[in-house]
């Protein structure tokens, strides 16, 4: 799996994706999350934790949780056949999640994502896209780990606050998990910051930097994974609009071929998601030098 090539079709405005199966339905993971995919393997259970969590197993020495979708999507685990575990990191946590079958890699466009229904509220979902005759569910996979691991996997609380002057500096929000939109708002509020807007795709988040003085706006936090358009492609267009507009990649791909691709794109800091610290304290550090 070249890493390399996949973000370069990500900063064409490309998504590469696994495409798996869960009970009937099909879903889709980055591959750039993707370590590898292996026939599911006997796991030791871990007492007193979520039905969802079959237990862990350790492959060469590291050890991994293992997440059976079928119990977190409400389908019916197979009992006979060969069933998968795709073997994830991100966040610097490594879990297997186990799904009925893998169907193959699909490479399609940003902007073929739609957002989920609203009906959908805030579920683990990211977005909807269609190939062929079969619709491809983006799951929120962040979310998952999250809600399983009982929200201890992020911490918000910095203790850090900036100055008055800074408190209506406008601060720009992109990300597609409204999970994480409102972890991030509520980080970027407990900061002491007023003047915040959030965007679910990098195409709207765009759509309202062009519409506001550069002046105005004291930093864009963005995710790399969105629909329509993603974050390396909006921090290219933000640093060919006003160079001087500062801009934060603060993405679950944080390993060296997506540090390369934030680099290239004109970004002033990445930081995974989590590493909610040192984003800010980053944040804190690029608003203060727009006064």
């Amino acid at each position: 799996m070249d890493k390399d090539n996949i973000f370069a079709s990500v900063a064409s405005d490309e998504l590469e994706l696994l495409e798996f199966s869960v009970g009937d339905d099909n879903y889709g993971i980055n591959i750039a999350k993707v370590n590898e995919i292996m026939t599911n393997e006997k796991v030791t259970p871990v007492p007193n934790t979520d039905p969802a969590i079959e237990g862990i197993f350790i492959p060469r020495d590291k050890l991994i949780t293992v997440v059976d979708l079928h119990k977190v999507l409400g389908a019916e685990t197979p009992t006979v056949g060969k069933t998968v575990f795709v073997v994830c990191s991100f966040n610097d946590v490594s879990v297997a999640f186990h799904v009925s079958k893998v169907r193959g890699f699909q490479r399609i466009p940003y902007n073929s994502i739609s957002k989920p229904p609203a009906v959908m509220g805030k579920k683990a979902i990211t977005g909807v896209a269609k190939i062929e005759d079969r619709v491809i569910i983006m799951l929120d996979f962040e979310k998952i780990v999250n809600d399983l691991s009982g929200g201890s996997l992020y911490d918000t609380t910095s203790g850090l606050r900036i100055s008055r002057d800074l408190e209506n500096k406008e601060i720009i929000l992109a990300d597609d998990s409204p999970f994480l939109s409102d972890l991030l708002s509520d980080m970027v509020s407990g900061l002491g910051f007023r003047n915040i807007h959030s965007f679910h795709n990098g195409e709207e988040a765009w759509e309202h930097i062009k519409s506001v003085p550069g002046a105005d706006i004291g930093c864009v936090v963005t995710d790399i994974e969105m629909p329509v358009t993603d974050g390396l492609r909006l921090t290219e267009r933000i640093k060919k609009l006003d160079k001087d507009i500062p801009v934060i990649i603060f993405s679950s791909l944080s390993d060296e071929p997506t540090r390369k691709r934030c680099s290239s794109s004109g970004a002033d800091a990445q930081f995974g998601k989590h590493e909610t610290m040192m984003l800010s304290k980053k944040l804190i550090e690029l608003v203060g030098k727009r006064r």
